[in-house]
């Protein structure tokens, strides 16, 4: 998330080099180039190769979800798995003592997907901004 945001910071006017975005971003070089290129796979980012390349946005920042990155990188959010993965059970096949549980975690997951589908790229950076401008003349 904090890679395509400063792709994004740039504005498009230069590509992000992936050394750069690792130093200013803390971020290990060998995990940013996997990250990148799935995001690039994914058609939110573009790639230039040789001197004054990087990446940049593909997309524009306000179609950008921050749920489609997360989905993209980790997989669906999901915190707990109540059906053990070899089988096919539904909720409704699930023992009396697991549906509570699987009620709560079934609504965290639809706030928090919910949440992220309804946050772009755009709506972070415009969070940065001040709000305001104070201006004082003496």
């Amino acid at each position: 998330m904090r890679s395509v945001l400063a792709i994004a910071r740039a504005g498009g006017t230069k590509p992000m080099q992936i050394q750069e975005l690792s130093r200013t971003e803390g971020i290990p070089v060998k995990f940013l180039e996997q990250i990148l290129l799935i995001l690039k796979r994914a058609g939110m980012l573009r790639s230039k190769r040789g001197i004054g390349g990087g990446y940049q946005l593909e997309m524009s920042p306000e179609e950008i979800t921050l749920g489609a990155i997360v989905t993209l990188i980790d997989g669906p959010f999901a915190p707990i798995s109540l059906t053990p993965p070899d089988t096919d059970k539904t909720p409704a096949g699930l023992r009396p003592e697991e549906l509570g549980l699987h009620q709560c975690f079934t609504e965290l997951q639809q706030l928090v997907n919910g949440h992220l589908d309804r946050h772009t790229l755009k709506d972070i950076l415009d969070n940065e901004r001040p709000k305001s401008v104070l201006a004082f003349d003496i």
